[in-house]
């Protein structure tokens, strides 16, 4: 096949010239006559806490179970061999404050040398050598208790990379803060905190971040993380989720109050998607992460309701105030200037400007009559004191307008190919699109290259209609491939390391290169020859040694043929030797292959197991074999 380029003024004539065939394809774009604008939001990114993919992820801290909320025993905490005996457990006699209730009661008996209390992170903490990481704890102490502590960052075998002293303990709980820098680098150390003398110590919000957080922020996020974000270049940033705002009952919802101010008086919130989080991330983060992506915040907000995929569970219409008077608190804080309340606080928190907000989403994947008579409730307090806001809904609605309808698609790389031309079709009398969340779901691995490419045959539809389709984000953003509950996610990472997906990298691809409007397109293509739907089976290899077993083929649930290693099978090319029932191909040549089965098979599944032995390259299935030279 050849292609030629004709550029003639501001039409470019793309010609396509297949061997044998008598026509041509034409592609002509017109560059003189602009269609219709494409969004200058389009492509953003969402984030959820799920995952890990914020607590014990993006958020730069290092410690796990940190205030000691998690569960009633010391959860991520351990003592460690000594010859002084110890024992630890959860203390709510005496809180550092009230909206945190428990602290750990460490009793340190007698005896020679010290006590050691571990604490290995999310699945390790990462240290490199030169780098500072900021330890800060609060501690008390019984009147018994006249020792030190000595904090320390040491691998697993006990190697130490970092160790400061601090003293100065009483019955009070104060602040302890040092710096620890690494002398080593390891990506699963842990934090080590040791005493040589007895009594009892309690301790609270133990701490451990790398000062070198993304943009060095305090209370900030994870550099390497962090980064790969922002090379996406995303235009808004819709954050905390996802189901993790409406919890798995109204008891543990989103409140954005609680996630504001003092890290010490922001409560845990058990998160559904199986561990407690931190609130750490909290309005201000997220807010600060989106402006230092270059990015505009989407706020989304708790309607009253909990996840309707777990529970129908709602607030009462006569409480639903206090949860718009937190809505509305939100905006506010991001928003406000000095003589409103929450803009005063947010300035209290050393933040002065304003942030720019003008997206908010009331509720996330609701519907229904009870959606309906809350969204109106939200829509009219929040467009009475902020008209500018532009609303998202989660549905389609009678009892308010719709700014923004919020979809979210989830299917098979078949189902996203197919839905290409999805919004070609669609009412441009009707509310604009965000297609909030949406990903390849099926047949993809953790993250393949049919699947990007299915997503990005759906993106240019949604370019392609961007009039109508504003906006965009692909879902979830993150996993701990500790912790992969959802699957796939655009990117991955342990305690050091970061990667990201094919579907990450046609993400970057859109977003770095966005277009102004749609040019007028034409297609002339030529009736091609039908494809070969019929054949045999195969498998070979390429400069490779591999193994082959249990292989059949079967229509409409009856089996075909199920393969009986070599019987029927003719060899092409290569050495082929069965043993144990077990089709082993030993050559290391290329094209090598061997054949089996009917010509005449149509739409079939071909199921096989394989494995490399060894060589330079990989394995060859073949499927719709003609002959030698035809073959899939």
């Amino acid at each position: 096949m050849s292609t030629l380029l004709k550029l003639s003024g501001m039409v470019l004539t793309m010609v396509m010239t297949t061997a044998g065939q008598a026509q041509d394809a034409r592609i002509r774009v017109d560059a003189g006559e602009r269609g219709v604008p494409i969004s200058p939001v389009l492509w953003g990114i969402f984030f959820e806490e799920i995952n890990h993919a914020g607590d014990g992820g993006l958020y730069a801290e290092l410690v796990r179970n940190r205030s000691f909320e998690d569960a009633n025993t010391p959860e991520g905490w351990s003592l460690l061999p000594s010859s002084r005996s110890s024992q630890v457990a959860i203390d709510t006699t005496s809180p550092l404050h009230p909206r945190n209730l428990r602290s750990l009661r460490w009793e340190i008996g007698e005896g020679e040398g010290s006590a050691h209390l571990a604490n290995e992170g999310y699945w390790g903490i990462a240290v490199r050598a030169g780098r500072s990481y900021r330890l800060t704890f609060y501690a008390r102490s019984n009147a018994d208790f006249q020792g030190a502590v000595v904090v320390s960052l040491q691998s697993r075998e006990g190697k130490v990379y970092a160790l400061k002293r601090l003293s100065g303990f009483s019955s009070e709980w104060r602040p302890y803060t040092t710096v620890l820098r690494a002398s080593g680098t390891a990506p699963q150390a842990q934090l080590v905190l040791s005493v040589d003398a007895p009594g009892v110590l309690w301790l609270d919000m133990v701490s451990l971040t790398p000062v070198d957080t993304f943009k060095r922020r305090p209370n900030g996020l994870r550099a390497d993380l962090a980064q790969m974000l922002a090379d996406l270049r995303p235009s808004f940033v819709r954050f905390p989720g996802g189901c993790f705002v409406e919890g798995n009952s109204v008891a543990n919802a989103l409140r954005w109050r609680d996630t504001v101010g003092d890290l010490i008086a922001r409560p845990s919130r058990w998160c559904l998607w199986g561990y407690n989080s931190t609130q750490g991330l909290g309005l201000l983060e997220y807010l600060q992460m989106s402006e230092d992506l270059g990015a505009e915040p989407m706020l989304v907000i708790n309607c009253g309701m909990a996840c309707q995929y777990r529970t129908d569970e709602v607030v009462p219409l006569e409480q639903l105030d206090e949860w718009i008077e937190d809505a509305l608190f939100a905006i506010e804080y991001a928003i406000g200037d000095t003589t409103t309340p929450a803009g005063a606080l947010r300035v209290q928190h050393g933040r002065v400007e304003p942030f720019q907000l003008r997206f908010v989403e009331i509720g996330n994947e609701n519907w229904g009559a009870n959606y309906e008579e809350r969204y109106a409730r939200f829509y009219d307090a929040i467009k009475a004191r902020y008209p500018h806001i532009q609303i998202i809904s989660n549905t389609t609605l009678r009892s308010r307008p719709v700014d923004i309808l919020d979809e979210h698609y989830y299917s098979s790389p078949e189902w996203f190919l197919s839905q290409a031309y999805r919004y070609d079709g669609y009412d441009r009398r009707g509310p604009k699109i965000f297609v909030g969340e949406y990903a390849v779901t099926q047949g993809a691995g953790t993250g393949n290259l049919r699947a990007a490419i299915a997503e990005s045959a759906f993106m240019i539809g949604i370019e392609r209609n961007s009039d109508i389709v504003v906006m965009a984000a692909y879902a979830p953003l993150f996993v701990n491939v500790n912790d992969r509950t959802w699957n796939p996610d655009l990117i991955g990472f342990d305690s050091a390391r970061c990667y990201g997906t094919p579907s990450y990298y046609v993400q970057k691809m859109f977003s770095h290169h966005r277009g102004t409007h749609r040019l007028t397109t034409t297609v002339q293509s030529p009736t091609l020859p039908g494809v070969i739907t019929q054949g045999a089976v195969g498998v070979g290899t390429w400069q490779t040694q591999a193994e082959f077993r249990n292989l059949t083929v079967t229509h409409n649930g009856k089996t075909l043929y199920q393969a009986n290693f070599p019987e029927g099978w003719q060899v092409v090319r290569g050495e082929w030797q069965v043993v144990d029932g077990v089709y082993r191909q030993t050559s290391d040549l290329t094209d090598v292959r061997s054949v089996a089965g009917d010509k005449k098979w149509q739409d079939y599944t071909l199921s096989l197991q394989a494995r490399k032995l060894g060589g330079r390259e990989g394995l060859l299935i073949m499927f719709r074999a003609r002959d030698e030279n035809k073959w899939y």
